[in-house]
């Protein structure tokens, strides 16, 4: 286990500078206009991905519980196959789908632009290749994910997020400063993931006693949890996307861009928790499908913790100090300005957004999906009427308020319905232990920096005490988690960081 968290928080890592550190290059060389469009291709591939019908998750699912004895070889290459036939025809849909409506997109939806209606079409149709082959690359980092080569996995992440990143400043800098080069790395670059990654799973599984194709047999035995994964995935979208559509036709292109500069910025400590909930969701169903209720019981608190000091801290300094962080990263004090407000508000509800982690993968592991979707189409059903009424009245700031709000409601009320159900006595533990002790602390330093904050200061001395501060948010909130704790102090005895047997 302790392998796998490093593996992934190095492959997590290394693909969040990848993804957001050349940012500032991006604008410089394309503008902010054409960042815009960068926007709608991270909107097209996140509202696409509901098409994947649930098969991404179940692979995952599956090929953990292949680990534990639940599928021989044959079966889970048989469900591989099938599963790869119905991405494969999916993703041809979704490019072909795209190239369709394309020129409706730009002449109906897109807000104020420069662009001309067909180069618009054009980068849509691009925007769609891009899409249809990214669906193939995570079904197979799924399939990775769930055998537990998250070292391998992560190997090919760092190699793969370097070449999407590097090798995209490489090509605006010195071949082509447009978002026609940008989106042609791009399509490459992902091809030479989806191929990657496909050998990758190959290799890691057992060889078959037969040739392996098709069967409609191996997805009827599992399309219950594909079925309700795709009702989450379907509501989702329109949970964290709702937002985006709809202001990409209030917005001018290069306001819309601000918002998605934003909603990168706000992202990333969700990005500190990905690698934990990544090497904790194949552990818990194998936990659950070898019964261990205390081994599962223990590795929910672990993980939960976790994620509250690493999502908890990061999010509190972007609450606090986005403006600050905005103006050293870009060293334009109009840009900063432009967006920190979004960062603050979006990162107080990915926050909360967070914290709802560790239950939800704790639903999955059980098969239980039916709750998630309940929720999901209940804050549609709200979401949408409130952004199509305050965002033309208040713009991306109403729409930012709107993701805090649902957000609050959904630890309110999801999670207290998750424990009525399951981990039944470990709603006050996961409360006050889990989240609570390791939040506060983290508030409270932050707040005393805020006032402390030196005025006036150079653009080092200001670099500086943000990392200091940093690094005390973030050591309060471990300090303050009895499971983070126990483990620093075993590190000080040299003992090894995660020697807990659960871990």
């Amino acid at each position: 286990m302790k392998k796998d968290i490093l593996a992934n928080y190095v492959g997590q890592f290394w693909s969040a500078i990848m993804n957001v550190a050349f940012i500032p290059i991006y604008i410089a060389q394309i503008g902010l206009e054409s960042f815009g469009l960068i926007g709608v291709l991270a909107t097209l591939q996140a509202s696409f991905a509901l098409l994947d019908l649930g098969m991404t998750p179940l692979l995952g699912r599956e090929t953990a519980r292949y680990l534990s004895g639940a599928h021989s070889a044959d079966s889970i290459r048989r469900l591989l196959r099938s599963v790869e036939v119905i991405i494969g025809l999916l993703a041809a849909f979704i490019a072909v789908m795209i190239y369709a409506v394309a020129g409706r997109i730009a002449d109906q939806w897109l807000g104020p632009t420069t662009f001309t209606s067909s180069s618009i079409a054009v980068l849509l149709t691009m925007m769609g290749a891009i899409v249809g082959v990214r669906l193939v690359e995570m079904l197979y980092r799924s399939a990775l994910m769930g055998l537990h080569q998250q070292v391998g996995l992560n190997i090919g992440v760092v190699l793969t997020s370097t070449l999407r990143g590097l090798g995209c400043v490489g090509v605006l800098v010195f071949i082509s400063p447009t978002i026609y080069g940008y989106l042609i790395w791009q399509l490459v670059c992902s091809v030479f993931a989806a191929a990657l990654f496909c050998f990758m799973t190959y290799q890691s599984l057992p060889q078959s006693s037969q040739w392996t194709t098709f069967s409609i047999a191996a997805i009827k035995n599992v399309w219950r949890f594909a079925a309700g994964m795709t009702a989450i995935s379907a509501a989702a979208v329109l949970m964290t996307q709702a937002d985006k559509i709809i202001l990409s036709k209030l917005l001018s292109l290069a306001d819309f861009g601000t918002y998605t500069l934003a909603t990168i910025v706000a992202g990333i400590p969700q990005m500190l928790a990905a690698p934990v909930v990544q090497a904790l969701q194949p552990r818990l169903t194998k936990q659950l499908a070898a019964a261990d209720e205390i081994a599962f019981k223990a590795s929910f608190h672990i993980g939960a913790q976790i994620v509250s000091a690493l999502v908890g801290s990061a999010s509190i300094v972007l609450i606090f100090f986005s403006r600050e962080i905005l103006a050293i990263w870009f060293q334009n004090e109009s840009v900063g300005l432009a967006a920190a407000a979004l960062v603050s508000i979006l990162a107080a509800g990915n926050l909360l957004n967070g914290l709802v982690l560790m239950p939800y993968i704790s639903q999955l592991a059980y098969g239980w999906t039916s709750l998630s979707v309940r929720w999901s189409l209940i804050s549609v059903a709200v979401q949408v009427p409130l952004l199509l009424y305050i965002a033309p009245r208040y713009g991306a700031i109403g729409a930012a308020w709107i993701w805090v709000i649902l957000n609050m409601a959904c630890v309110l009320t999801v999670a207290v319905v998750m424990f009525r159900r399951i981990l039944r006595t470990e709603q006050r533990s996961w409360l006050l232990t889990d989240l609570a002790r390791p939040l506060l602390a983290a508030l409270c330093i932050a707040a005393i920096a805020k006032w402390l904050a030196p005025t006036g200061v150079s653009y080092y001395a200001n670099f500086a005490f943000l990392i200091m501060i940093s690094a005390a948010v973030l050591l309060s909130a471990a300090v303050a988690s009895p499971t983070i704790l126990a483990m620093l102090r075993r590190f000080q005895l040299h003992e090894g960081l995660f020697r807990d047997p659960v871990i």
